[in-house]
């Protein structure tokens, strides 16, 4: 019984580090779809470049 026990314990505590690993590696915004036509420069108010870590690097 403390071996089933301490083998779900160890299981739910990987599971739980597992995720939070995954949210750490990947930032909360990243820009998916992006647009190839020029922006006129009147309308641009700012640039900023997406995260390192982002699959795309690009910028806003």
């Amino acid at each position: 019984m403390k071996t089933l026990c301490f083998s779900l314990g160890l299981l739910l505590f990987v599971v739980c580090c597992s995720d939070a690993t995954r949210k750490l590696s990947c930032p909360e915004k990243c820009c998916f779809v992006f647009s190839e036509k020029p922006i006129p420069l009147k309308r641009v108010t700012g640039i900023l470049r997406t995260h390192q870590r982002c699959q795309h690097q690009a910028f806003v």
